[in-house]
């Protein structure tokens, strides 16, 4: 088996203004600020994956994803790429888990990697981490703001496809809410999914009790509806399958790996951010949800078209055909890399768009790093 050896390793830095401020927690988010990997091989190939750390999410700052990137070509800078990395069993942990990586720069030097291996075969990246991959991933659609406009974009989304919608709750006053999800569903039809995210909002009491709300609604899980992983389990002790709509973990999931993720009857799903776990760690965990009978949905948060592509790659690898995925937050962007943009049909994202990605990046349109 002839191997692919890493002949150039490069950093360039991206920032892609939002179409409107963000707030995480305590922080408020302007623009999307990353870098962007490229390696290439002894035959010209390029591979690209997105490094950007999320403010509010990840522990490590840009500076610091940065420092550790620099570290990351000083160990495989004109190294071969080890075997079988694409069946994300262990290989990229045993060929880089010593350096301590923070897990942006995992995410993204996975990518880069796994593309670098596609582009070789020339096969797409989500035929290289499974020969049963799909062609087209969905999307929920994100229902975010005023509850008037909230209630227009349900009829826009609608129309354009949208079977599944996420609403963002615990952010007002909970019986309004509640009045607010009862209006959703009374316009569309029984078969639309409608899902809702707390972002940690509530005490457990509070969460209890808006989850009981919600199952009465027919709504399919809540994110995160208590503020700390204490009363999370507290809520989950105290759930009914009866009487209560189910949870999703999403930010509690970030303690956890593949290994030591709890089976907990009331927690129906997980929320997997690749960006923030790592490709391989992402991949395992999926399965492991799998063996446990959990439902998996994928987020994309506002990425670039290199990290959405990684993460639709394994949303399509490990495709639901009931799960719609969290890849609405990329419509939050304003713009894209220079020479890409994500083409959408309705909810619908079809990843052969992204195979001669990275031929179609403006690479000198980007800032180069000097990586000491």
């Amino acid at each position: 088996m002839d191997l692919v050896k890493i002949t150039d390793f490069s950093l360039l830095r991206f920032s892609l203004p939002l179409k409107s401020e963000m707030q995480f927690g305590a922080s408020r988010l302007n623009s999307r600020d990353g870098y962007i990997l490229h390696l290439t091989d002894e035959h010209g190939n390029i591979g690209a994956g997105e490094i950007a750390p999320l403010i509010g999410f990840s522990e490590e700052s840009l500076d610091e994803a940065c420092e550790d990137t620099a570290r990351l070509r000083f160990s495989v800078y004109q190294c071969d790429i080890p075997p079988h990395l694409e069946e994300l069993s262990g290989g990229f942990e045993r060929w880089i888990g010593k350096l301590r990586l923070c897990l942006s720069v995992r995410f993204g030097f996975e990518s880069a990697v796994l593309r670098l291996l596609a582009r070789s075969k020339q096969i797409s990246l989500s035929r290289l981490i499974s020969d049963t991959a799909v062609n087209v991933v969905s999307s929920q659609g994100l229902l975010a703001g005023k509850a008037a406009d909230i209630l227009l974009k349900v009829e826009s989304y609608y129309a354009k496809g949208f079977r599944t919608f996420k609403v963002k709750v615990g952010r007002g006053e909970m019986m309004q809410e509640v009045a607010l999800l009862t209006e959703i569903r009374t316009r569309v039809p029984d078969d639309v999914v409608i899902r809702a995210d707390a972002n940690r909002a509530w005490d457990a009491d509070s969460a209890l009790r808006f989850l009981k709300e919600a199952r009465s609604l027919g709504i399919a899980y809540i994110e995160e509806p208590a503020r700390s992983w204490e009363e999370l389990e507290t809520c989950c002790s105290e759930w009914r399958r009866d009487v209560h709509a189910p949870i999703a973990l999403d930010e509690h999931l970030g303690q956890f790996t593949a290994e030591t993720l709890p089976n907990i009857e009331a927690i129906s799903t997980l929320i997997i951010k690749p960006s923030l776990f790592g490709v391989e760690a992402s991949a395992q965990m999926a399965r492991r949800a799998n063996l446990l009978d959990k439902r998996v949905v994928y987020s994309s948060p506002f990425e670039s078209s290199v990290g959405f592509a990684m993460t639709a790659s394994l949303a399509s690898a490990g495709h639901d055909s009931k799960s719609a995925h969290g890849f609405d937050a990329n419509s939050w962007l304003q713009s894209d890399l220079p020479g890409l943009s994500v083409r959408w049909n309705g909810p619908e994202i079809r990843l052969d768009q992204f195979v001669d990605m990275e031929d179609r990046i403006r690479w000198s349109e980007l800032e180069e790093i000097t990586l000491d």
